[in-house]
């Protein structure tokens, strides 16, 4: 019987957390791969020891994928520019002085950077979750009016970033 206030409690009582309802995929370095993003640096502890041969002066998309998990922690973009320091311009903020979780994180351990072109953006954002053949119906993004700011928000409407 019950009474008046009395409280009834499964027997395997779980409290859900965020996780629990975010949909989102998370992106790795796999996924990258299968959608034409070549790896072109290695940051550690915020620097590229190695340097890079890669053409910064190109449109696109920038992601930092954790080395040891091979999960994309972060994600940047940059537009065409006339100087061609695309790349050391991000890292340059990495390093300011900001406390962001973002910059925290990529400041320590070692990252692997993955560079996609703004052309070839496609099948991680409208394309995403489609076969092969539905992919080639897919419209792709290539609006005058549309910036990379919107498509960088459709890569956060699709996947999930640990730090972003």
């Amino acid at each position: 019987m019950l009474y008046v206030g009395q409280r009834i409690m499964p027997m395997e009582y779980k409290t859900l957390t965020f996780e629990d309802f975010n949909m989102k995929t998370i992106l790795t370095s796999y996924i990258l791969e299968q959608a034409g993003a070549e790896k072109i640096a290695i940051l550690k502890k915020g620097r590229l020891p190695f340097g890079t041969s890669h053409d910064q002066s190109q449109p696109g998309f920038y992601f930092f994928v954790r080395a040891e998990t091979e999960n994309c922690v972060a994600r940047f973009f940059a537009g065409r520019t006339r100087t061609g320091q695309s790349l050391n311009k991000i890292i340059g903020n990495i390093n300011r002085v900001d406390c962001s979780m973002c910059a925290l994180s990529l400041r320590s351990g070692e990252h692997d950077i993955y560079f996609i072109h703004a052309d070839k953006i496609k099948p991680l954002t409208t394309g995403w979750g489609k076969g092969q053949l539905a992919m080639t119906f897919t419209r792709s993004h290539q609006s005058p009016y549309q910036t990379l700011t919107e498509v960088n928000q459709i890569l956060g409407d699709n996947f999930r970033f640990k730090f972003q």
